[in-house]
């Protein structure tokens, strides 16, 4: 996993109602306690300079359209308090797709005017920490995505050569969360048994294999899948 990361969270059409701890060990040895470097909560959660606003194309190709501080704000899809912060998307309009009928990596892309949504991400770059979110809500259904991750892409390194982790998400239909690594080919984790060494179950590959392999090349799983574990339902 890369040295440098940054938190994000990004949303598909959808609420969430969250709040954020850093803890910071002291030192290398695992015996040493954590303390907490860092709480994100607080009515100038968004206004404070810890956090960037995506505001371009969605990376997955979905009918999303991510919006700035200004627009999340005067349509009411973000809000904060002392104690909760709430990140959401909009939920009166009604998007449209079109295919284009170019494919490139990945699948088609798609011409759509989606419902505007949020997605920001820190400021602030780590390599090690215990990071803890506290949540009220996640959403499910047709056509979300929430995620909490970190990623060390920048304009030197480019996806997926520090890595992602994908702490929380969940999408569309899935009846689970899923904890998820995307690298390149050489990262083999098939030796992390189920029950033995985490608690939930490997995901499946596109031929039904455990994806127990987090490169997003991975001659047996879904293009960009890494290696997925799945979470409590």
């Amino acid at each position: 996993f890369g040295s440098r990361n940054s938190v994000a969270v990004g949303i598909h059409p959808c609420t969430m109602r969250w709040w954020l701890a850093v803890c910071l060990g002291l030192g290398q040895a695992a015996e040493r306690p954590y303390v907490l470097g860092r709480s994100h909560i607080g009515k100038d959660f968004f206004t404070s300079g810890r956090w960037t606003f995506f505001d371009g194309g969605d990376p997955t190709r979905g009918c999303t359209r991510y919006t700035n501080y200004e627009t999340a704000s005067s349509l009411g899809l973000i809000s904060a308090t002392e104690d909760r912060v709430y990140i959401g998307a909009d939920m009166s309009s009604k998007g449209s797709c079109q295919h284009s009928g170019v494919f490139v990596e990945g699948g088609e892309e798609v011409q759509c005017t989606g419902r505007y949504s949020v997605r920001v991400q820190s400021e602030e770059t780590f390599n090690s920490g215990l990071f803890v979110i506290g949540l009220d809500h996640q959403p499910e259904g047709c056509g979300v995505w929430p995620a909490f991750w970190m990623d060390g892409t920048d304009g030197s390194h480019p996806w997926p050569s520090r890595g992602e982790l994908d702490i929380v998400e969940g999408a569309h239909g899935q009846t689970a969360t899923l904890s998820t690594m995307h690298t390149t080919l050489e990262c083999d984790v098939s030796a992390a048994e189920e029950g033995k060494h985490f608690s939930g179950a490997w995901a499946r590959g596109r031929v039904g294999q455990l994806a127990d392999h987090c490169g997003i090349h991975y001659q047996s799983a879904f293009n960009g899948q890494g290696c997925s574990q799945k979470g409590p339902e």
